[in-house]
């Protein structure tokens, strides 16, 4: 067959097989050629690609090292040999060996960015956040224009408490494709951040990221209204309901919903930077959202009188980044709790989920059947004493609502939560509890366990009734 480092050819159509997912096709053409050259560096690296994708992690890093001895002393290659290895021993935790890897890859060429903002990446998941940022800011010095490294500073900054400076390079993700900014903003509509008198003026606010980002962020609206402005509001379908009595707006429509004529136009994340929020003046007046009245009535009836202290209970959010889901029997030891009644507050399970839930949560009371949109939510959750909940949409729900919520992080946690707290500045109503250690859910969870047997101790009045 020859070598595949000097077949075109061979080397396109393995690409090609890993980028419709076929990798079962993509193994299969690297170990033909394997059998006949074994030590062939191309092919063992794109093998330990392919096993690193399988999530075969092992048999990966020991190919992509067997191909990192076997490769040609070229710059480039080596370059980017140590830094596919590196990444395969981060998936692994083999932090050690995979820092070592980025020191080796910039020991051969300093500035290669690639390596710069990997090496900062892999310094951000280990909570080391000012080395990650000098790493982006020398990365940034190769590559000025990239507005994702941009971005990647802006984030760390923002978790340093930088707020101020950060802001304004956190608008560099308006130029990058989704997640980061939903599309559909009108081209032809002049932006507002603030520098401008908009009294009189109608301004679309509009969504451009998760649902947690809509929920955290339309606190600003009543700001934006105190100004003068008329507000069209453009969230997501589901939490139309749920903000349709917000104070200040005249409008809401969905994000795919034709934009009526407005004169200006603001992403509510940029809303901070409009309003130069620093860690002193974040806005909190908690609550700045309530339940509707008749979705609570409704709420209180199906739930009747409580007997025990309602915790709602989150642990699944969205299915990338991995980190902000968990395992739902991780919650095995706040399930055994006879003293709570623990209430399902997520609108989807897994079947597997379901049955665990039947074996091990014989008390839980699962709504998931009944949560059409957040307006449903809000009103469960403003029932509940406790939420309990993983870093997702109904963290800031609840928050949002002033409902005591507690909410469990990962080692490294997003960049609205700063760095090292167990509060946080955004709700006053959240407490934070972090991971001891990567992918280590045990160690939070215990957390919350020692804490609600502090709140159950200290707390002896009836359950849902007001302190």
């Amino acid at each position: 067959m020859g070598s595949a480092a000097v077949d075109p050819a061979w080397h396109a159509a393995v690409l090609e097989h890993v980028e419709h997912g076929r990798l079962g096709d993509a193994a299969v053409a690297c170990e033909a050629v394997l059998a006949v050259t074994p030590d062939d560096w191309l092919a063992l690296r794109l093998l330990g690609l392919v096993r690193h994708r399988q999530g075969a992690l092992e048999p990966a890093s020991q190919l992509l090292l067997q191909a990192l001895r076997a490769a040609p002393p070229d710059t480039v290659q080596i370059v980017a040999l140590l830094n596919e290895l590196a990444d395969t021993l981060r998936a692994r935790l083999d932090f050690d060996t995979a820092l070592e890897c980025y020191r080796q890859a910039l020991a051969q060429k300093p500035d290669d960015a690639a390596t710069l903002r990997n090496f900062a990446d892999m310094m951000v998941s280990l909570n080391r956040h000012g080395e990650a940022l000098a790493l982006y800011r020398a990365a940034r010095a190769v590559t000025p224009e990239a507005a994702d490294l941009q971005v990647d500073e802006a984030m760390t900054m923002l978790t340093l408490g930088m707020w101020l400076e950060a802001w304004g390079r956190f608008e560099s993700r308006l130029s990058l494709p989704p997640p980061y900014a939903a599309p559909g903003f009108p081209a032809d509509v002049p932006h507002w951040r603030g520098h401008t008198d908009i009294a009189g003026k109608t301004i679309l606010l509009h969504a451009e990221q998760g649902l947690g980002d809509t929920l955290q962020f339309v606190r600003y609206v009543a700001m934006v209204a105190e100004r003068g402005a008329h507000i069209v509001l453009r969230v997501q379908p589901v939490l139309r309901k749920l903000l349709a009595g917000l104070p200040g707006v005249g409008s809401v429509i969905g994000v795919h919903d034709p934009v009526p004529p407005v004169d200006l136009q603001c992403p509510l994340m940029s809303l901070p930077y409009a309003f130069g929020t620093t860690l002193e003046n974040v806005p909190a007046r908690i609550p700045y959202l309530r339940a509707a009245p008749e979705y609570l009535m409704v709420w209180r009836a199906l739930l009747g009188l409580p007997r025990k202290r309602r915790v709602g209970l989150v642990w699944t959010g969205r299915p990338v980044p991995a980190h902000r889901s968990m395992p739902l029997a991780t919650f095995a030891p706040l399930l055994a709790r006879p003293d709570l009644e623990v209430h399902v507050l997520q609108p989807q399970m897994s079947e597997t989920e379901r049955a665990w839930l039947a074996a091990h949560g014989s008390g839980v009371v699962d709504h998931s059947p009944d949560l059409r949109d957040f307006a449903d939510t809000a009103a469960l959750v403003s029932c509940m004493d406790l939420i309990v909940t993983i870093d997702t949409s109904v963290a800031h729900l609840a928050g949002a609502l002033g409902v005591p919520v507690w909410i469990i992080l990962p080692f490294s946690a997003d960049w609205r939560w700063l760095a090292g707290r167990s509060d946080t500045p955004w709700y006053p109503t959240a407490r934070l509890f972090r991971q001891t250690r990567p992918r280590h859910w045990e160690s939070a969870v215990a957390q919350v366990m020692q804490a609600l047997s502090e709140w159950t101790e200290a707390d002896q009045r009836p359950p849902g009734l007001p302190t």
